[in-house]
């Protein structure tokens, strides 16, 4: 059983007047609105600069969370100090103003090997007083692909615990010819390295810009102070939901090596003011890339889960969490060891979140919404630019429909939840790098679930490979697609082809790696998102609406949703009520 740690007292008992406060409170805001802006400008590749695959963070030298970037990727919330505590035992005191320290080990992380921590130490009259953390999703890290499955972490690429790239402000040369010679796209990882270190480095400035302005122990008051008012906040809003244990499950399409279903089974525990996430009961670690480790897996799908249902507008900080408990057992799908392969390992998180917040349903109806795309669901095509390491790559859709909620139909065409604010990288821009010609991009008719509030519509991609390339098919929750809740339908579940010129039959699969050649055609069909209420119960100017726009086809309204078409082509009001009310006492009874 982990916790998040309890309320300290010293600092976190000293007082701050109201309005110095809300000065130190929205600096660190701004001071990590200001770094995103400046990540996002400065980097070098797509990944970074525009979908935005990032976290920022200022933690302290406990390694709690002072303040997160709003733009940062779900899955990463408040877990930036576990790589910085990790630097601080290995390195003691020989750490020092300009030292630039960089982490990605699997046993520490949790997550696969591109997600590099790199952070720095920030100092106050010569000792520590807090870091300044960036996680980028670096390029390549060597290693195979991950359409091939590893299944042991040592295949998937290089890792770095705790290395100093910077020391003392100066780079170090050997360090940096181990990862140039290391990663297929180098001059790309080392303007992000560069871009990295520059976020570091204006985090860093700005907080001992407000050190200097309000000293070291105002400024850790007013932390302690803004912690406190985040614990007290969602223990309020805890309060709220009923007292029980209540249990959720759904299933995984496969281990990522085999096609054998791998179950998700988790038991939120609701006990007066606090709240724990059971995961011991999660299915033991997978021989495919599928797995993560305990603070990459487990802590993060219950903090993301947790905020979602509790606080979710809440900026993220060390409180806000205080009264989450998270039970884990080692060597899960989601606390592996530091050996598993985690390529994937962001495709079971996206489920757990899921069934989490199922399980919150129980309890909270109202709050919840139904399932959500959750999946990267993706063809690509991959090939080596002649005469150089450097590859290309195209498709890559990761864009599907949410679930609806009490209240609102589910947004369509949007990341998963562990994704955020991440964005679709603009087709010009794909095909301006040489990414392959994107022949398709559009919303799939009847893809969302019907309900009383319709299911978000998922997306279908079409990519034609302009060389002989490597196609791959990565999907998950295609047997086992997003849910409805409370009467609602389940969503499309999402799908790939790989037609190749010539041939009739084309091939699919959840995951696939096959060699094509130039002018092979690429289709990636997302999850639409799960209904929510009775479609029997849907407005009918909602109905009509939604076929008008072609979110849903004639056949649909009538199949689902009970309308009946006049002779003019539009909803018959009477008759529509009249087979409803048909429709629903032949199901009573």
């Amino acid at each position: 059983m982990t916790a998040m740690p309890k309320p300290r007292t010293g600092p976190g008992a000293r007082r701050v007047d109201p309005i110095t406060l809300e000065v130190i409170r929205y600096s660190l805001v701004a001071m990590m609105d200001e770094t995103e802006a400046n990540l996002t400008r400065t980097a070098f590749s797509t990944i970074i600069r525009e979908f935005k695959d990032y976290s920022v963070g200022l933690v302290t030298a406990r390694g709690e969370t002072i303040a997160q970037g709003r733009g940062s990727i779900p899955s990463f919330v408040a877990d930036l100090g576990t790589p910085v505590l990790d630097g601080v035992a290995m390195w003691g005191d020989d750490l020092h103003d300009g030292d630039y320290l960089i982490n990605n080990h699997a046993g520490v992380c949790g997550q696969h090997l591109n997600n590099v921590v790199m952070y720095t130490p920030i100092f106050d009259g010569g000792r520590i007083i807090a870091f300044s953390a960036l996680r980028t999703h670096w390029p390549d890290v060597g290693g195979g692909f991950q359409a091939r499955p590893a299944t042991e972490i040592y295949q998937e690429g290089i890792q770095f615990r705790n290395a100093k790239i910077y020391k003392n402000g100066k780079i170090d040369v050997e360090l940096e010819r181990i990862i140039r010679y290391n990663t297929r796209h180098s001059d790309e990882t080392f303007g992000d390295l560069e871009a990295q270190i520059a976020g570091c480095q204006l985090a860093k400035r700005r907080f001992e810009d407000l050190v200097a302005r309000y000293g070291w122990d105002q400024v850790e008051a007013a932390i302690h102070e803004c912690w406190d008012q985040s614990e007290r906040y969602v223990r309020q809003r805890i309060r709220q939901i009923p007292n029980g244990r209540y249990y959720a499950e759904s299933f995984l399409d496969g281990d990522g090596i085999t096609d054998d279903p791998v179950p998700i089974r988790v038991t939120v525990v609701v006990e007066d003011e606090d709240i724990t996430v059971d995961l011991t009961d999660m299915p033991p670690q997978v021989a495919g890339p599928l797995n993560s480790g305990a603070t990459g897996g487990g802590e993060s799908a219950a903090k993301v889960a947790f905020k979602g249902a509790v606080a979710p507008f809440l900026l993220p900080n060390e409180g806000e969490f205080r009264p989450l408990k998270i039970a884990l057992k080692l060597g899960t799908l989601v606390s592996a060891s530091e050996d598993a392969a985690m390529g994937l390992w962001s495709t079971p998180i996206k489920t757990i979140i899921d069934v989490i917040l199922k399980a919150f349903s129980q309890a909270i109806p109202n709050e919840i919404p139904a399932g959500n795309n959750a999946q990267y669901g993706r063809g690509r095509v991959r090939a080596r630019y002649a005469g150089t390491r450097q590859f290309w790559q195209g498709g890559g859709n990761t864009l599907g429909g949410w679930g609806a909620h009490w209240g609102g139909d589910g947004q369509s065409a949007l990341h998963t939840t562990t994704h955020g604010d991440c964005r679709r990288v603009p087709i010009e821009v794909e095909e301006s790098e040489g990414l392959g010609l994107v022949r398709r991009f559009e919303l799939v008719t009847d893809s969302g679930g019907a309900g009383r509030w319709r299911g978000g519509l998922g997306t279908r991609m079409e990519v034609v490979t302009p060389t002989p390339a490597t196609a791959t098919l990565d999907f998950d929750r295609s047997k086992f697609p997003p849910w409805g809740l409370f009467g609602g339908k389940d969503g499309m579940p999402g799908h790939g082809e790989i037609h190749k010129p010539g041939e009739d039959q084309p091939i699919t699969g959840t995951r696939v790696a096959v060699q094509v050649p130039a002018g092979t055609r690429v289709c990636a069909a997302n999850n639409g998102g799960g209904g929510w209420g009775d479609p029997l119960e849907r407005e009918l100017p909602a109905v009509e609406w939604d076929v008008r726009q072609g979110y849903v086809s004639r056949e649909a309204a009538i199949r689902d949703y009970g309308v009946v078409f006049g002779a003019d082509g539009g909803i018959d009001a009477p008759a529509t009520e009249r087979n409803r009310a048909a429709r629903k006492e032949a199901a009573a009874g």
